[in-house]
Parts: structure tokens; sequence; C-alpha cells
């Protein structure tokens, strides 16, 4: 996304106030529209619904907090046309293909042991860092998975995308490693 912005806490109790003049009340608005524009992303095959979202609703508070937008009517409408600007956005972007979508050059041999310890010994040969992301990238599924993976982009200070983009960046030399020491012992 083009639009790094930080939602200040005045920025954000603005869009409260502008969502609705009681606090309690703007807070329930809030999260319904949250959770409105997370599954009007997910439904449309976004990669990253929460970060869209967040996207979407920091673009209204900068536009109310810099005094553009002083809209009347239903908030919500408004929000989602932020949102339809920030998905088509979104298509724009270049992505990296899938670790999991690269082929395997041959079929991998049944000897469990074998194929763990090429994998732990090109993973020895990475960072700590890089080798603690990686395993962290990995250790969850489901909904915990996406809790993880945004847990990290946080620490890593960066957006999902590019932690994405970091993912298989260590992962490409990782593999090649792993395929060229399968390689070697089967071929003993």
């Amino acid at each position: 996304m083009k639009n790094r912005w930080t939602l200040t806490p005045d920025a954000f109790n603005r869009l409260l106030a502008w969502l609705s003049s009681d606090r309690e009340e703007a807070g329930r608005k809030y999260e319904e529209v949250r959770q409105k524009l997370i599954l009007f992303f997910t439904k449309r095959g976004h990669l990253e619904p929460e970060d869209l979202t967040d996207e979407s609703l920091n673009r209204v508070a900068k536009k109310l907090e810099s005094g553009e937008m002083n809209y009347s009517g239903d908030p919500r409408r408004d929000i989602m046309g932020f949102a339809k600007h920030v998905s088509q956005e979104d298509r724009k972007e270049p992505r990296p293909d899938p670790i999991e979508d690269l082929p395997v050059p041959y079929p991998l041999p049944r000897d469990r042991e074998l194929l763990f310890r090429c994998l732990e010994q090109c993973m020895a040969s990475l960072s700590e860092h890089s080798r603690n992301l990686v395993s962290r990238y990995y250790q969850e599924e489901g909904s915990k998975k996406i809790l993880i993976r945004q847990l990290l982009a946080d620490e890593e200070n960066t957006g999902m995308q590019t932690l994405r983009t970091r993912i298989c960046r260590i992962l490409k030399p990782l593999r090649e490693c792993f395929f060229t020491c399968i390689e070697k012992e089967t071929a003993n």
C-alpha cells in the first residue's frame, strides 16, 4: 500500500466521534465496521484482509484529521468507499510466488530421518534471526497461524506482505540447500 500513515490517538478519537457522539456506540460501530471490512476483503480473496482493513480505516482517520472529510449521513458507506479503493490498489501490487506452489524437483525419499537431517543441516546454515523467523512463521495452523504471523510482522515492524516476501527470500536458498542435501545423501 502506498499510504503508511500512523494512526494517532487523537485521529482515532476523531474517527470514533465521527461514527457516533456516544463513545460506547462509536466503539460498537467501529468493531462492526471493522468486521464487515475484514469480510469484504476476505470474500474478494485478498491475502491480508486485516491489514487492508486497517489501511482503509487509517485513510478515513487521516482524512478526518486533515479536515478534508466532513460528510454527513452514514459513515459506514463512506468507509466502504475507501475500502474499495484500497482493494483496487492491492490487486495491482505484485505478489511473490507462494512457497507451497513451487515445484519439487523430484520425488522426496520416504526416509524421514534423512529429510529431517537435511532440514536440520540447512536450517543451521541460516542466521539465528532467519531461523527463528521461519520457525515461528510456520509453527501454527488455522487462526493461530494468522495471529502468530501478524505478531511477527509487528515485531519486524513491517506489514504482512513484506513479511511474506522476507520469508520467501529466506526459503529460496534453504530449499536449494535441502534438495542438494537430499541429492547428495541419496546418491551415496
